[in-house]
């Protein structure tokens, strides 16, 4: 959406949860978009507004516009428990394609989260019954046949993301030599990656090489992953610091 109009509306449901009492929630969004939303709102100094993806470490959220305390239960999320048959093994990638083709729009699709290679939960903005013509519809994932079940009214997922550590030295915290070591490349590939735009930092694009990393920093790379910069392990003899990076895998 052009954000002039995603301004528009944004403005437009704060004058409407402060002069008429009404609450609005907006469609699914990444966490790039997440940051612009909160600027736009917090340029006008509302406060009753929050995110929400339907469990705790969301990264796909929902924002919720409201006249008094938000509260979780007003956004139309739902969960979709779909299941393959044992002789299939389905990837994030084959669930988010299939919904796609099925003119599931992306700010309808939440998180994708995986169980395990059989079957996985997705999180549906459930606007006009989207996740009943889901599970009427979609009986096959690639050549899987699938059994798609509506998880009940206020379902949240007890999934704790899985991760790895990784662990390397760098002269500097730059964000290109931390990138290198976290998608084990070389320099020159995280500064092209980064100059072509494909690495943010704290859910914004960044291209900024020689930008100084922080511990608690979130960082993704294009078809490579998310990380997080975690506490440095001190400096090498040859004064190099450690460093550890945990990827969501």
């Amino acid at each position: 959406m052009d954000n002039t109009l995603l301004r528009n509306k944004i403005l437009d449901a704060v004058y409407n949860a402060r002069e008429k009492y009404m609450y609005c929630v907006f469609g699914f969004s990444d966490e790039s978009e997440q940051s612009l939303l909160h600027s736009i709102i917090h340029s006008t100094g509302f406060t009753d507004y929050m995110f929400w993806g339907g469990y705790t470490d969301a990264e796909r959220k929902c924002l919720g516009i409201f006249p008094s305390v938000p509260e979780t239960e007003y956004f139309p999320i739902s969960f979709i428990k779909f299941t393959s048959d044992k002789f299939s093994s389905l990837t994030h990638r084959d669930y988010m394609g299939k919904l796609l083709n099925e003119g599931v729009k992306r700010d309808i699709l939440g998180d994708i989260l995986i169980i395990d290679k059989h079957s996985a939960y997705v999180a549906i903005y459930n606007q006009n019954n989207m996740a009943d013509y889901l599970c009427n519809s979609v009986s096959k994932i690639g050549r899987a046949t699938v059994r798609c079940q509506l998880m009940p009214e206020g379902f949240i997922p007890d999934i704790t993301k899985a991760f790895e550590i990784i662990s390397f030295t760098v002269s500097s915290l730059r964000l290109d030599s931390v990138v290198a070591g976290a998608i084990h490349s070389s320099r020159t590939t995280a500064l092209k990656l980064i100059h072509d735009g494909a690495v943010t930092l704290n859910h914004v694009q960044c291209t900024k090489p020689d930008c100084i990393m922080k511990c608690g920093d979130v960082f993704s790379v294009h078809r490579k992953g998310k990380f997080v910069l975690q506490e440095n392990g001190g400096l090498t003899k040859k004064d190099k610091t450690r460093v550890n990076i945990k990827k969501y895998i």
